[in-house]
């Protein structure tokens, strides 16, 4: 409740109105983010993101079962799930309890845009039909309580000061002469931000791009073929944190000599372009 604003019931509730008005008896949900935000639990399984492999079914009276890795609840989590109406059981006996449900007369209610092949068989049983359509899932999530928000607020003030602070760390090496690569700068940024109170870890892979690799879409440097960032070429640098308060991802193009008229002339036409672009969606 810290971060979250809402209590587990309060989201079930809300949920559950939606299964009886749209003639559903279950909902299966199978998008990870929307599971850890409705429990509002998070975990470690997916590579810089705060998920947990799982499955969670919420029925048309509030309550609801996890599919999971039984072994990895804890005594919290489990008084947090009881106290809020939902069971748990193994990952694997997701399908067949859909079946099982389907077979004594329920009716499944599937986003087509998010569910597996494989649960749609499964509520299929018996001649029955899932209902297929969005769920309010999304909506709900994008309405953000004032916790939410003061939270997210938090975390990019956070992420703030870990770039003022690196910027300042590689304006100061490189007018010392010194040329550190690529690799180099996001160690030091990841040292830099690992000392932050509620730094979890990177919410992806940093991009850290000297000269022309900032042109490579998702550059990644690895050792074997880094490049120095220097006073005379740019520097782009797309990185992001998970706190406990939220997700940030913040990219910044500097440079700290005296830029060519052709790197200004190739900035400028990149910058003129991203309107153009946000104009289109």
């Amino acid at each position: 409740m810290k971060y979250a604003g809402l209590k587990v019931e309060d989201k079930l509730s809300k949920i559950s109105e939606s299964i009886v008005a749209k003639q559903a008896t279950d909902l299966l949900v199978s998008k990870l983010d929307d599971i850890a935000w409705i429990l509002n639990l998070r975990g470690s399984d997916v590579p810089n993101t705060p998920l947990f492999v799982s499955y969670l079914i919420i029925r048309d009276d509030a309550t609801a079962t996890l599919f999971c890795d039984q072994t990895r609840i804890t005594a919290e989590v489990s008084e947090l799930l009881t106290s809020s109406n939902v069971s748990v059981s193994a990952y694997e006996d997701t399908f067949p309890h859909v079946s099982s449900r389907v077979s004594q007369g329920g009716r499944f209610w599937l986003d087509p845009g998010s569910t597996s092949v494989a649960a749609f068989e499964a509520s299929s049983v018996d001649g029955s039909a899932p209902l297929k359509a969005e769920t309010p899932i999304e909506l709900m999530k994008a309405k953000k309580t004032e916790v939410e928000m003061a939270a997210m607020k938090s975390a990019y003030l956070k992420d703030g000061v870990n770039w003022a602070k690196f910027l300042c760390w590689l304006e100061k090496t490189l007018a010392k002469g010194e040329k550190p690569t690529e690799v180099e700068v996001s160690q030091q940024l990841e040292t830099i931000r690992s000392e932050l109170e509620g730094y979890i870890g990177p919410s992806f892979e940093t991009i850290a791009a000297a000269g022309e690799n900032g042109a490579v879409i998702h550059y990644r440097p690895v050792p074997e073929s880094t490049s120095p960032v220097t006073l005379d070429n740019s520097f782009l640098c797309d990185a992001g944190c998970q706190f406990q308060e939220g997700t940030t991802d913040i990219t910044r193009t500097v440079h700290f000599g005296e830029p060519t008229s052709w790197q200004k002339e190739c900035f400028t036409r990149v910058l003129q372009v991203r309107p153009c672009c946000t104009h289109q969606l």
